[in-house]
């Protein structure tokens, strides 16, 4: 899609979603969208859907791990959602167990990028949103699995 086109209609968007379970093999998105393996899947039909500004994506994660070079201390940062779109990731990798990405991290200028590691056993929802479509939260997760969600040990 070209930045700028027309918002999608409801029934726009409810042929989108009957596309993409196709993609995936699933009849009823509520009942299998929390798939694990679907994930690889999901974050790359993300990467494709920002290429339109008036899609954006939350990728709710237990943790991501900032990778060096960093002169951060702490370099795993818990219960961190990620806001994504246009204009928040870069050179994006697939590895076997995990999505590689640049992302800004730290409010400041001039903007400074990190690279971050979210392993896939660690994302526990993926949710899409499009500017100008009403849905609810939870008619936007494309991945949702509820048991994944840790909290960091207080020691």
């Amino acid at each position: 899609m070209k930045k700028g086109s027309l918002p999608l209609t409801e029934d726009e968007l409810a042929q989108q979603r009957k596309e993409f379970n196709e993609v995936f093999g699933r009849s009823d998105p509520q009942l299998t969208n929390h798939d694990e393996a679907i994930l690889p899947e999901v974050l790359r039909q993300m990467l494709i859907d920002i290429q339109d500004v008036r899609f954006h994506y939350w990728l709710y994660n237990n943790y991501f791990d900032i990778l060096p070079p960093t002169n951060r201390e702490v370099t795993r940062w818990w219960q961190s959602p990620l806001f994504l779109d246009y204009d928040s990731i870069w050179n994006v990798e697939f590895v076997e167990d995990a999505m590689i990405c640049d992302v800004i991290l730290q409010k400041s200028l001039p903007a400074k990028k990190e690279r971050i590691k979210v392993g896939y056993k660690q994302i526990y929802r993926v949710a899409r949103f499009i500017e100008g479509v009403s849905m609810t939260e939870k008619q936007s997760y494309l991945y949702s699995d509820s048991s994944k969600l840790k909290m960091p040990s207080l020691d």
